[in-house]
């Protein structure tokens, strides 16, 4: 964070500059040029507030590089370093680009379309810094409708899943800035020792991602580069404790409640709407 200085700005009319009161129309060439010398141009006054969602983003970033890194400082140098050199991030960009092509162009061949995903999430895990730094160059493209598998005998109604039929596809997701709006620990971490489930919010759109092996001394974050999107959204912000407390209810249990709270609560009550899931690429400059 930038240090912000007070400047104390001083009247001629109140404060004596020198033994004697004087006005400022009276003031000297020499007695300017003193006043002059007392201040450092390197410490003006910023008159630009200090951007809140740019601070929180940083510290968001920062709380996930102790979470992987600990007291590692060593490696989190190194990993940092690697984030930001120029060619790195270039070779990044190109390698996303190449996979964006192939899932594009195999459209029916789930095969390679998952290929495709496994290859994203291994290049997204070893460079989560960069992907959650760089929203604006990234952006997503249809993969499916979000549903809830059947489990114990509980699952979507017909009625929610024909409709996803007959629903539209939703446009691309772009982002205009890099801010992150929330960082969450989910649920489902308090069951699960070794790993922490965490949910990251950024306009409508949601990640679910985990920080492996928490309890080592070398966790690794696993970034997949599938998110679920709520494009029509009728509420100012989604609340990430609210989703994962139903992805832990359905997803983790397979509780009935968790279902209908999908259904009836998030999609209709709370006017999130039916949740797609979106491919993470690189965007065609």
């Amino acid at each position: 964070m930038l240090n912000k200085k007070r400047l104390l700005l001083l009247s001629c009319t109140s404060v004596p500059l020198i033994p004697l009161m004087v006005s400022c129309a009276n003031m000297s060439n020499e007695n300017k040029k003193k006043l002059t010398n007392l201040i450092d141009p390197n410490n003006d006054v910023s008159l630009i507030p200090i951007n809140k969602q740019e601070q929180q983003t940083e510290n968001i970033l920062d709380d996930l590089l102790k979470k992987v890194f600990k007291s590692n400082n060593v490696a989190k140098t190194l990993f940092l370093k690697k984030q930001n050199d120029k060619q790195h991030q270039q070779q990044i960009v190109e390698e996303i680009k190449a996979q964006k092509v192939k899932y594009i162009a195999n459209p029916n061949d789930e095969h390679i379309r998952y290929e495709v995903i496994n290859k994203l999430t291994k290049i997204y895990s070893d460079n989560w810094y960069f992907v959650l730094k760089n929203f604006t160059k990234f952006e997503g493209i249809f993969h499916e409708w979000f549903i809830l598998e059947e489990q114990n005998g509980n699952k979507l109604s017909d009625e929610y899943l024909n409709n996803l039929k007959t629903l539209e596809k939703p446009k691309i997701l772009t982002f205009e800035n890099n801010f992150i709006d929330n960082l969450e620990e989910g649920e489902e971490s308090a069951e699960d020792l070794d790993n922490i489930i965490l949910y990251l919010l950024k306009n409508n759109m949601v990640m679910r991602f985990k920080i492996a092996n928490e309890r080592s001394e070398s966790p690794q974050m696993i970034l997949s580069p599938l998110v679920w999107y709520f494009e029509k959204a009728q509420t100012d912000k989604l609340s990430l404790k609210f989703i994962s407390n139903i992805i832990h209810s359905a997803v983790v249990h397979g509780f009935e409640d968790g279902y209908i709270r999908f259904e009836q609560d998030m999609v209709k009550k709370w006017k999130y709407g039916e949740p797609s899931v979106m491919l993470l690429v690189g965007k065609d400059e």
